[in-house]
Order: structure tokens, then sequence, then C-alpha cells
């Protein structure tokens, strides 16, 4: 029931509409909007992981090579857990009888210190390569330390 995505009005998404107008707060429903949000954006990180797949596969070419492929893949691996930590703490998706349900900090790990954290973290490790090469006029191999 609660759990399943549509383009209709559920009876708890109603439920959620009549819980915050008691509490005097005003409620756009879910609906097909946030379910056209949700397929358009899954489209693009389906994209972008066949991007790292390919780049994966073909790792040793040497302008992927240059790209520090391993930290482009954990960026991409960090950004969909920021997207579905998103998901879940924002409500574009109902997850009544989850397990995602029962515990909202989930959520906020996921998408704050995960997702946001690591994505952040990432590209500044990746930032590291061309400051050691320009800046300190090091050579830059592996993980450049």
């Amino acid at each position: 029931m609660g759990n399943q995505l549509s383009f209709t009005l559920t009876e708890s998404e109603l439920q959620r509409q009549k819980n915050a107008e008691a509490m005097g707060l005003k409620l756009n429903p879910r609906g097909m909007v946030d379910m056209i949000m949700l397929i358009v954006i899954s489209i693009v990180y389906l994209f972008n992981f066949l991007a790292v797949v390919y780049m994966l596969w073909n790792r040793n070419y040497a302008p992927i090579k240059s790209k520090n492929v391993i930290v482009m893949a954990l960026i991409m691996a960090v950004s969909v857990v920021w997207f579905v930590g998103n998901l879940q703490s924002n409500a574009h998706v109902p997850v009544a009888g989850t397990l995602m349900t029962n515990c909202k900090a989930f959520g906020m790990c996921m998408w704050v210190i995960i997702g946001a954290g690591g994505m952040c973290s990432l590209t500044a490790f990746r930032a590291y390569g061309p400051y050691r090469v320009f800046y300190l006029h090091k050579p830059f191999h592996g993980l450049g330390l």
C-alpha cells in the first residue's frame, strides 16, 4: 500500500496531508511530479553508471587512465548513496512499511555524512593531483602520495 510507487494519490499520501494540516503545515502531495523526477534522475544515474563501467573496462587507455578511474568510480558510488538518502530523507518516495520508515536518521546519515561529505572529500582528493603537478612540481603517480 504505502510503499508502492504510483502516479495516483494513495491512502498513505492522503493521511500524510491530513496530518500536516492538523499541525498547521502546507504539504504538497507526492504524485506525478515526484515520479517524473525520480525516473529522470534515475536515467541520468544509469547513463553515468554505464560510463563508469566503460571507464573501468578500458582503464588502461591513456586518456581514461589520466582521470584517476578508481576515484571516479568511488565518486559515482557516493553520489548514488547521496541520491538514495535524499529520496528517503526528503520524502520524495513513500517509505511506509519499509525499514527506512523506522529511522529517519539513517537517511540523513546517507544524505549528509556519506553522500555530501564523501563527494566533497573525493572531489578534493581528485583536485590534489593537479595541485601536486602544477604547484608543487612533483610527479603524480597512482594516488599521488
